[in-house]
């Protein structure tokens, strides 16, 4: 099988690729049916190059794209999984990495994820302890070989490197004034620079950002030209000024 890296590099033709949404059901491969039958017609279909399935899209509860992705694999078709931050913290999301990459699945769609509307009894609360930008540096990390903390006091051990195919803002509060808490450049989903959530009711911070910097000459590279900012949430509750001043922050070299 022509892996999905490879046929980017070949550069000979339009790739195409096939988008598939899960479903809020049982799916079991061994056992067929309507969802099954119709991966099988996409892998066979020869213009298709890869099959990408979403992450509980549109915020509502589905199976995960395990299930769907190593069928595809099995099939001989090149899986793309979704892999969005609305519903796991960095650790979470860490362990889905491992996982993915345990069982082949190597192609990932890194997104910051839709807003959750549903859920048992409820709508269900996110997450977004990071976003996409933050989520591509762990796995960025993680494919150069992620350097964690050791067993003995003041080491470093170096895991096993993966193959994944993969801030300041104006002094405005993502966290307080971002539904998203978007830390490394905006969503996406803002409509007309309002947030796309009608609950939220706020103009996006990030146009508030860029009219901000555009007002002193600045612009957007001053904005996102920096590497990826990742909240520690072991800061919460604390001064944002203090800790700059007292070099507790990202400012300060890792």
């Amino acid at each position: 099988m022509t892996s999905w890296r490879e046929r980017f590099e070949k550069k000979d033709r339009f790739l195409i690729g096939a988008e598939f949404v899960s479903a809020r059901s049982l799916i079991k491969p061994s056992e067929g049916g309507k969802i099954i039958d119709f991966v099988d017609g996409l892998c066979k279909n020869e213009r298709v190059d890869w099959v990408s399935i979403t992450d509980n899209a549109g915020g509502n509860p589905m199976q995960a794209p395990l299930i769907l992705g190593k069928a595809i694999l099995d099939r001989g078709k090149p899986a793309v999984i979704h892999i969005t931050c609305k519903d796991y913290n960095r650790n979470g999301l860490e362990s889905l990495a491992w996982m993915y990459a345990a069982e082949g699945l190597n192609n990932l769609l890194v997104l910051s994820g839709d807003y959750p509307i549903d859920g048992v009894d409820g709508v269900s609360k996110s997450v977004f302890d990071i976003a996409s930008v933050g989520l591509l540096k762990i796995l960025t990390d993680m494919n150069n070989g992620l350097k964690v903390k050791g067993r003995k006091p003041g080491s470093i051990q170096e895991l096993e490197s993966t193959d994944f195919f993969l801030a300041d803002i104006a002094y405005l509060c993502p966290q307080s004034q971002c539904a998203k808490n978007q830390r490394n450049g905006p969503c996406g989903g803002s409509l007309e620079g309002k947030c796309e959530l009608k609950t939220f009711g706020k103009e996006c911070i990030w146009i508030r950002a860029y009219d901000r910097e555009r007002y002193f000459g600045k612009g957007i590279p001053e904005l996102l030209n920096r590497p990826p900012i990742l909240k520690d949430n072991a800061l919460k509750g604390t001064s944002g000024w203090a800790n700059f001043f007292l070099e507790r922050d990202h400012f300060v070299a890792r």
